[in-house]
């Protein structure tokens, strides 16, 4: 939840409309601003992330076609500000648009009177799909690229999950909006090894790390040329789960909010529960903590000081991590950073999994 400040406008807001006038500032160095600003003024609970396809320098300091250098024109804003804007002798970024279009990001046109100028970068290219959706019914979640602090540092709660170290993940991917469930296991594979059953929603459990990999095996193979399929890192599985959180959970730190996110130990009745049916993290993503346990890439390492790009873990080991705990698990088990560990011939009751599908 946004912050919402104390002035007219939220807190992200007023930051932005405030660094937005400063003269030839690029518009990466306005973010960076603007999410600093955000960051100190929140104490840390809320950090603004952006997705951009810009190419070359932009700022906010726009040409107006037609008039001489100095002009000063306005931009209303929906926010109920309105900025000054000076035209300069340089070329105009992209081509024009009508003065009534806006794009994602762009302040709209004045409607009042005098000379209007839309504020923008153009031309956007095609934007990838937020979600797809499988020949088998799976939906998938587009996760931009980003930087997060992974792990935990806390005293007595965290062990595996130290040091907390800077990750920066440099490819979109797509991750499953849901756990996989029993009727799409079925459908590749042909059978149902989970004991919970009664309802084909349920997510899959009782299957080994060399299960899921046959799956994915053969899910790649039935939909060859169209998407490919794989595990995600631990890295990636975080990232996702955090959402741009830096708590404990996805939406806070304390766990008296987990029974509205996830089932585990203290609601779940000793069972699993049909995907979805609870509310998702910020980015679209249902049960990333608790119902089963899900399978990673990752083989078990200790983490490393430092920046990570794009991690993948030990190039081998005897334990296989598994993230977001279970029907069975106390809250701790649930959190964002926590990392289980099972042998990959493992097949248990609380033991799941949740697929990638590669961006192309």
């Amino acid at each position: 939840m946004a912050k919402d400040g104390t002035g007219r406008n939220g807190t992200y807001t007023q930051h932005l409309l405030r660094f937005m006038t400063e003269p030839n500032l690029p518009v990466t160095e306005m973010f960076s601003k603007v999410r600093v600003a955000v960051q100190q003024e929140t104490n840390g609970t809320q950090i603004p992330w952006e997705q951009s396809s810009l190419l070359g320098s932009f700022s906010f300091q726009l040409v107006a076609a037609g008039l001489p250098s100095g002009t000063q024109v306005t931009v209303e804003t929906s926010l109920s500000q309105t900025l000054p804007v000076t035209t300069n002798p340089v070329p105009p970024v992209g081509p024009s648009r009508p003065s009534t279009e806006t794009t994602p990001g762009s302040v709209p046109p004045s409607t009042s009177s005098g000379t209007q100028v839309a504020v923008g970068v153009y031309p956007q290219p095609p934007a990838a799909p937020q979600t797809l959706r499988n020949s088998i019914g799976m939906e998938f979640v587009l996760i931009p690229t980003g930087e997060f602090q992974m792990g935990c540092n806390d005293t007595g709660t965290c062990y595996d999950e130290k040091p907390v170290h800077n990750v920066r993940l440099t490819k979109p991917f797509y991750l499953g909006k849901y756990e996989v469930t029993q009727a799409q296991w079925e459908a590749v594979m042909g059978n149902n090894p989970s004991q919970f059953k009664g309802d084909s929603a349920l997510p899959v459990e009782r299957v080994s790390w060399q299960d899921v990999l046959e799956f994915i095996s053969r899910l790649n193979a039935r939909e060859r040329g169209t998407a490919f399929y794989r595990l995600p890192t631990e890295a990636e599985w975080e990232y996702a789960a955090r959402a741009g959180s830096i708590t404990a959970y996805s939406f806070g730190n304390s766990a008296s909010g987990l029974g509205r996110y996830a089932w585990y130990g203290d609601n779940a009745g000793n069972k699993t529960h049909p995907v979805g049916q609870l509310q998702p993290n910020a980015w679209g993503l249902y049960d990333m903590h608790g119902n089963v346990w899900e399978w990673m890439q990752d083989w078990f390492g200790h983490y490393s000081h430092g920046t990570a790009v794009d991690p993948e873990g030990p190039s081998s080991g005897s334990d296989h991590v598994a993230r977001g705990g279970s029907w069975g698990s106390a809250a701790s088990f649930c959190r964002s950073a926590y990392r289980g560990i099972d042998a990959p011939g493992y097949r248990l009751v609380y033991l799941g999994v949740r697929l990638l599908r590669v961006a192309q």
